[in-house]
């Protein structure tokens, strides 16, 4: 029997063992396809030493490739009970928590959000696995960057590179960029002549200034970062170790004990010595008490794949030289770069790596944020072990239903998804749903910096705007250890420690035992 062949039809014989319905039988067929084309696409990018990159799988065969039948696919009936179902899991796990909490959450909202807020600052969180560095940068810290560094402001520069407000390099809101209109087109100065009120005025540009914001908005930091010489070779020392200093200090006065970090790579060139100048950031985390690792990020946006390729190659060579390397990512903007497009190549080539036993990185990615439905399906099917965002996948029910039978993690960043507007209130954000669908879900900050944000006020608005349970909220902290990416050893010593700072936080405040 063809080989590949086989695989599908021991998967689908392995997956049909639970059916007893039609529907389970559709769902059955549906993930063998799912595995099979994980099979396939992994083949396909199976030869490590390859000069040349295959070529890429198209999205039309790719949906041939995962679709069913014309006669077998999941009608309207079949995705209503999909839903029906989800809501009576849902029911039966939100009475499973409340039974099983020992402290009463709702007599802490009735004390009010100070109390919250006391309540969230010392709530032992564990970790957080989706943070991107310069997007831990606060106003504060920046502003320390700026006085130190004396950057020439160049109004010019800004108005050329946000005169486009659909460029990827982001947009400034015309309120904003009424500031520089004081001044004349070819005015240079350093940021120090500027008077106290126009610093403050430029400092505001390091975080989003409204409730809803477009994702542009949001990239334009990134570039304004840039225009104020944080990346310039004289600066950027400095500067990071600013950001990395008040970063760190803010996690653990949050109490976060571990953190994964999302390092951007863009190319091959000096990428060894890179990886070896991270160490110094597991070193300076460990002065404040956290273990921390680092995930290697690609930008989807990049049209380079064929580097990316590269860089995943090389980056398997070399994981045995940084064993606080621990994954990949693909991040940033989701809305044109659709996971398939912009991932395949990095994912299968690591997929077809760890098949061989040549490497022991996990994934992640980022999906169900912006863009198409279909992201988080096609991002577990190329191996993603966990979910940055995931809310998109409450709408994908035939998904959801795989991702619960693959108990994926999802990594959840809630002022992040209201602020770019992936969701329109806080009420409304499925991050609950999933939790209590049986997904293992964690809070994350994502930027705190841009987003004005930190763990413990991630807290309290799940507090005070969902009927989140103390059980719940204390399993998520347990969920942001175990679905790290962190070593065994590790991960043990940070559930022990966990659990000790959960017997003591609960001591203290028995005032709100049930």
């Amino acid at each position: 029997m063809n080989k590949r062949l086989c695989f599908a039809v021991i998967t689908l014989l392995s997956v049909t063992c639970w059916a007893s319905t039609p529907l389970d039988i559709k769902l059955s067929k549906q993930f063998a396809k799912f595995y099979e084309a994980r099979e396939l696409i992994t083949n396909r990018f199976e030869d490590l030493d390859a000069k040349k990159m295959p070529e890429l799988i198209s999205r039309e065969e790719w949906e041939k490739m995962i679709s069913l039948p014309e006669d077998e696919k999941f009608t309207n009936a079949d995705i209503e009970k999909l839903i029906w179902n989800e809501r009576d899991i849902i029911r039966k796990n939100f009475n499973k928590a409340l039974k099983h909490s020992v402290l009463d959450l709702d007599a802490l909202r009735i004390m009010g959000e100070a109390k919250i807020g006391d309540f969230c600052r010392r709530f032992p969180k564990g970790g957080m696995n989706h943070v991107h560095p310069w997007g831990t940068l606060d106003r504060e810290t920046a502003y320390n960057i700026l006085m130190k560094t004396d950057p020439m402001v160049k109004p010019e520069r800004f108005f050329e590179e946000f005169s486009d407000d659909k460029s990827e390099k982001g947009m400034l809101f015309p309120d904003e960029l009424e500031f520089f209109r004081q001044y004349t087109i070819e005015d240079e100065f350093p940021f120090s002549e500027l008077i106290e009120e126009d610093k403050q005025r430029y400092t505001a540009f390091f975080e989003l200034p409204h409730d809803k914001n477009p994702f542009n908005r949001f990239m334009a930091t990134f570039t304004v970062y840039r225009l104020s010489g944080f990346y310039d070779k004289a600066n950027v020392e400095l500067a990071e170790e600013l950001m990395w200093d008040a970063f760190l200090k803010r996690s653990m006065e949050n109490n976060i004990s571990y953190l994964e970090v999302s390092k951007s790579v863009f190319t091959t060139y000096g990428l060894k010595d890179n990886l070896a100048g991270l160490k110094k950031i597991v070193s300076k985390a460990k002065k404040y008490g956290i273990d921390l690792r680092f995930q290697i990020g690609f930008l989807r946006m990049s049209d380079r794949i064929a580097n990316n390729w590269k860089i995943i190659k090389k980056l398997i060579q070399y994981e045995k030289q940084f064993p606080f390397i621990v994954g990949i990512n693909l991040q940033a903007d989701e809305t044109n770069h659709p996971a398939l497009e912009k991932g395949q190549a990095i994912y299968a080539t690591l997929m077809a790596a760890i098949k061989q036993k040549k490497s022991r990185l996990q994934t992640t990615m980022h999906a169900g944020e912006l863009g198409y439905l279909y992201n988080v399906r096609d991002a577990l099917i190329l191996g993603s072990k966990r979910i940055g965002h995931g809310v998109k996948l409450r709408n994908d029910h035939v998904t959801l239903v795989w991702a619960r039978k693959l108990k994926t993690p999802i990594e959840v960043n809630l002022s992040s998804n209201i602020m770019l507007g992936v969701v329109d209130r806080m009420e409304n954000h499925p991050f609950l749903d999933f939790l209590r669908l049986g997904l293992p879900v964690s809070l994350s900050t994502d930027d705190e910096g841009i987003f004005r944000t930190d763990l413990s006020k991630e807290c309290v608005l799940a507090i005070k705007h969902t009927d989140i349970t103390y059980s719940e909220l204390k399993k998520m902290s347990y969920y942001s250890i175990s679905t790290s990416f962190a070593e065994g050893r590790l991960k043990n010593k940070l559930t022990r420690k966990l659990k000790v700072d959960f017997e003591k936080f609960e001591k203290n405040w028995s005032l709100f035992s049930k």
